[in-house]
């Protein structure tokens, strides 16, 4: 077995990255697509000067240590945390919905599903489908443009003709993930995890599985995602002082003696 190389190693890739809850432990999210890895180190220098403005000496002081990166995919859990939120499940969830239909013959539409009340918006659409700015008030059978008995609505209003195209805006209860940005609302700090591999430089055969391990780490709030297929959900996590530790830990770096 080759000796383990304890210093000249290679960084095959990043392998995943995940946040710990400091205080249950749990998994908030965990990211296996990590693109662009990148470990910035920084800090505040302080000169002492004579009566010249000359430096005499300089030390360094507030070391600094920040993760960046991007995850391939869109990452709901990811994105949760950076909202300060959390993921919301189940069946019971308001979701938007937005229908274009063309009109029966008895003036009436069957939508997709049953609309949550108070939540219909109607506009007439022109043969193109585009919003001719003709907009319908909902009423009972005998006033207002149109009614709503489950899912199917009844057009009254001679604004609205068979065969006409109108679109429908609504929400519908079903079973979801929401995630919510309050603006009251902003990240905790975590444990955050990176799993790293790495090879040994004379033989890449030979590789192991590392980790750098930020014991408390905060979710920067400020992100910049382009909502397009080839777009990338970017983050960054700043390293905190471990203050109650008694090593004021940053960061740190563990490479096991273990091929992977």
């Amino acid at each position: 077995m080759a000796t383990f190389n304890k210093d000249d190693l290679i960084i095959n890739m990043v392998l995943s990255g995940t946040m710990f809850d400091k205080a249950s432990g749990d998994v908030i999210c965990s990211l296996t697509m990590i693109e662009e890895p990148s470990l910035e180190l920084g800090g505040e220098k302080v000169y002492a000067t004579d009566n010249y403005g000359l430096n005499i000496a300089a030390f360094n002081r507030s070391k600094t240590a920040k993760f960046s990166g991007s995850n391939s995919l869109f990452s709901l859990g990811l994105m949760a945390n950076q909202l300060g939120s959390a993921k919301q499940t189940g069946s019971d969830i308001e979701i938007p919905m937005r229908e274009l239909i063309q009109v029966a013959s008895d003036k009436s539409v069957t939508l997709k599903k049953a609309p949550v009340e108070g939540s219909v918006a109607i506009e007439v659409l022109d043969s193109g489908k585009s919003i001719t700015g003709v907009s319908l008030e909902q009423g009972a059978s005998s006033s207002g443009d149109f009614s709503i008995s489950g899912n199917k609505i009844t057009f009254s209003s001679d604004k609205v003709s068979a065969g006409n195209y109108v679109g429908v805006y609504y929400k519908y209860v079903g079973d979801a993930v929401k995630i919510v940005n309050s603006a009251d609302a902003f990240t905790t700090a975590g444990e955050f995890r990176l799993e790293v591999l790495f090879a040994e430089k004379c033989n890449q055969a030979i590789q192991y599985y590392g980790y750098i391990v930020f014991p408390s780490a905060a979710l920067d709030n400020n992100a910049t995602i382009n909502l397009t297929t080839d777009g990338k959900h970017a983050f960054s996590i700043e390293a905190m002082t471990d203050y109650c530790s008694a090593d004021h830990d940053l960061f740190y770096i563990v490479v096991p003696d273990q091929i992977a």
